[in-house]
């Protein structure tokens, strides 16, 4: 998989969602372990990008936190930060370097990334975010046609898109990360609104002309009005 937040092209190898491995925290809601980000396989010190613009909210041992409007987007395992906290990043600034260090002790099966978006706090299932949409909406137009369309969408479409995809993963229809036939059809959906936008016909200028013209004449109107109210008199007006 390849995303503006990393260098290079590397394996899912844990997808986001529910998961047979117990180490994973419970989702109590629902009954079941679950995988509260998506793991890259990729070696030690390969370069992490922001994929959204944010602000450092938090830099530890394996860890570094990006606020991003309401959520928070974490790399976990990281060997070390290139930001501080309180740093403000642009999209596809260096932050990070990847690596092996688990923030809570312990070890892992080997180099990975652990990228989780969360509207809560870090690892908690009922509060966390399908990051899929983050790292696709972040690729580049060398990786692939679906990102060209999601970089082509303004924030409300893509979170539209991504509503979708949670309305996808709420009946069920996928369960264990981002499948093909989900791809497709969020492709066909953003194809039709990129061709919506390239067809909208922009709202006409104003015709200053007759503005102007409509201005001058209510002002003559207002000026009639005074006069006779200074006489004492009546008179008719037309209808403005």
């Amino acid at each position: 998989m390849r995303s503006i937040a990393w260098q290079g092209d590397w394996p899912v190898t844990q997808p986001y969602g529910e998961t047979s491995l117990t180490v994973e925290p419970i989702y109590k809601t629902l009954g079941i372990h679950f995988h509260c980000g998506v793991d890259i396989g990729m070696p030690m010190d390969t370069s992490l990008f922001a994929p959204a613009a944010g602000t450092v909210t938090d830099v530890g041992w394996g860890r570094l936190g990006i606020r991003v409007g309401a959520l928070t987007h974490w790399f976990i395992h990281i060997d070390r930060a290139i930001v501080r906290v309180g740093d403000p990043v642009a999209r596809g600034r260096l932050v990070a370097l990847s690596g092996n260090k688990v923030p809570t002790g312990g070890a892992t099966t080997g180099p990975h990334l652990h990228f989780e978006v969360q509207r809560g706090y870090l690892n908690h299932p009922e509060t966390s975010v399908d990051p899929m949409p983050v790292l696709i909406s972040a690729q580049g137009a060398g990786s692939g046609e679906l990102g060209v369309f999601m970089a082509a969408l303004t924030d409300a479409q893509q979170l539209d898109m991504y509503n979708d995809i949670q309305a996808l993963r709420n009946a069920s229809v996928i369960r264990d990360g981002v499948t093909r036939d989900m791809l497709n059809a969020v492709e066909t959906d953003l194809k039709a609104a990129i061709a919506a936008i390239a067809t909208a016909t922009p709202a006409p200028p104003p015709d200053l002309a007759a503005l102007t013209a409509k201005v001058d004449s209510l002002a003559a109107l207002v000026l009639r009005i005074e006069a006779a109210l200074k006489a004492g008199g009546s008179t008719s007006f037309p209808n403005a």
